[in-house]
């Protein structure tokens, strides 16, 4: 069976002309040619982004919406992917292995638990 969102996926690849290495790379916009050329298309490089690139990525997109931008970073990528699996009822040892955690301990420090009473059966008496 094919992974969830497969065609997106190869869809990237294929627009990145990625056939081998890392999926993940520096993306840039190269100088114009000349201030009345047209705006270049993307570079896309060929080294993986380093856990450095995707901090300063993430916390710059916080930043932009308004969040303040040092409390985030790489791991909070980590976290949302757990927290939104488990709200999509993923099986505890998938999302352990997603995380890479050797203990169930330290994948329970990652997650967001939000209202533990939602959805309870007697969730409109607590």
């Amino acid at each position: 069976m094919a992974a969830p969102n497969s065609a997106r996926w190869a869809r990237w690849l294929d627009a990145a002309a990625i056939t081998e290495g890392p999926a993940f790379r520096r993306l840039w916009l190269p100088p114009q040619a000349t201030p009345d050329a047209p705006p270049s298309l993307p570079a896309i490089g060929t080294e993986p982004l380093t856990p450095r690139s995707i901090a300063r990525i993430v916390r710059a997109r916080a930043a932009a919406v308004g969040f303040a931008g040092r409390e985030f970073g790489g791991h909070s990528l980590k976290r949302g992917a757990l927290s939104t699996g488990m709200q999509a009822g993923a099986h505890v040892a998938q999302l352990r292995r997603l995380g890479r955690h050797k203990s169930l301990d330290v994948l329970g420090e990652y997650m967001e638990f939000g209202n533990l009473f939602d959805g309870h059966p007697v969730s409109s008496v607590l």
